[in-house]
């Protein structure tokens, strides 16, 4: 297997997230680092950020999240606001 060349890097996290980090990390039988790596090498490189000019509760909601939660790309509020008002109502 071909030696991978490796950079360290600084970051800065609550102490309950490196807690968390370290946990998950010595589940998975890997190091933080192979985590955080994971990690970024599954995000989509393409993916445009979110138009939420339409739907300004999501983007509160997204923002409150911290990054948490991510949204399909093609999601849309209407069609979701639609099912719940169908599903009630219907």
């Amino acid at each position: 297997m071909p030696t991978v060349q490796t950079e360290k890097i600084t970051l800065r996290v609550e102490s309950s997230l490196k807690a968390k980090a370290r946990r998950a990390a010595q589940l998975r039988g890997i190091t933080v680092s192979a985590l955080f790596g994971d990690l970024v090498s599954s995000l989509p490189d393409d993916t445009p950020p979110l138009d939420l000019s339409d739907a300004p509760l999501t983007a509160s909601a997204l923002r409150l999240s911290g990054g948490k939660v991510k949204i399909p790309e093609n999601w849309d509020y209407r069609d979701e606001l639609r099912d719940i008002l169908v599903k009630k109502y219907l």
